[in-house]
């Protein structure tokens, strides 16, 4: 409007044309400024805690990413979001159990899985902390957030490259530190990181679910044999209460600490193998 104006009617002195200058690129910044906010207006809620925090990643400054469920204190995953009209919502595949769990229609027009089925390579409960694995899923979230926003394309792409380069970094700072450390994996979900990064890491239960099921007899001779090899405990607060006396006796243990909300992933990789090799490092140096 203001530029036909400007042809029809031109300015005849300078500071006509300078407060012409002015209105116009008011305007512009408004028009700019609008768009911005109704671009950030869009959120994506993540149902898996460990998905949130790639597609935090993968999406950066473009959309507001937030979690469906997010761990509390104990460990237990919480409700911590609910869906508001025109949030998009990231599930890792197609299942109608996790759908209907998060209280939405499998109809639900902005509903984007990674995967359409469960892709064989995640039925391993450790996936989202194995470093073979995260490279795929990346490519899955990038391939996902291109689809719905293409013209964006290329900044997604940078993020992928660059989430593949951390990764490799944070593995490769993992293995200088902790390299054939025996370490005990009684979390039921860490063992593929730590068996990358240790190269002698045993898995003892190969899903959380598992734990409940064992009896104090029982978690008493797992750790005597621990004991015996004097190895790195890793645990977490999804260890039942009445197994926690056991612990107290193992010298070398490292209690698993789940990232927060705004926590840098890599960092937080980073973390949890220095924890480890503190523990080990105060008992051997």
């Amino acid at each position: 409007m203001f530029v036909s104006v400007f042809l029809r009617h031109k300015p005849k002195s300078k500071k006509a044309l300078k407060v012409f200058f002015m209105a116009l690129c008011l305007c512009i910044i408004f028009f700019r400024s609008n768009v911005f906010a109704k671009e950030q207006e869009t959120n994506i809620l993540v149902s898996d805690p460990w998905l949130y925090v790639i597609v935090k990643f993968i999406g950066g400054v473009y959309w507001n990413v937030h979690p469906f469920y997010f761990w509390n204190d104990e460990g237990n995953l919480v409700k911590v979001s609910k869906v508001s009209k025109g949030d998009y919502i990231f599930v890792p595949y197609r299942e109608l159990k996790e759908i209907k769990r998060l209280g939405i229609s499998p109809k639900y027009e902005r509903l984007v899985s990674i995967y359409e089925n469960k892709p064989s390579k995640l039925e391993n409960s450790c996936y989202f902390l194995d470093p073979s694995m995260l490279p795929f899923i990346a490519l899955g979230v990038m391939r996902s957030l291109s689809a719905i926003d293409p013209s964006h394309y290329p900044y997604y792409q940078r993020r992928l490259a660059e989430f593949q380069t951390r990764l490799d970094s944070v593995v490769r700072v993992g293995r200088q530190l902790l390299w054939n450390v025996e370490i005990f994996d009684l979390t039921g979900f860490s063992g593929c990181w730590l068996r990358a990064v240790s190269g002698r890491s045993k898995q003892i239960f190969k899903a959380k679910h598992e734990i409940d099921g064992v009896t104090p007899e029982e978690f008493d001779e797992i750790i005597s044999q621990i004991k015996s090899n004097k190895g790195v405990v890793v645990y977490s607060s999804n260890l039942p209460k009445n197994l926690l006396p056991t612990l107290e006796g193992v010298p070398l243990k490292v209690k698993f600490a789940y990232p927060t909300k705004e926590e840098d992933f890599f960092v937080y990789l980073y973390e949890f193998n220095l924890s480890i090799w503190n523990a080990y490092r105060s008992a051997n140096f």
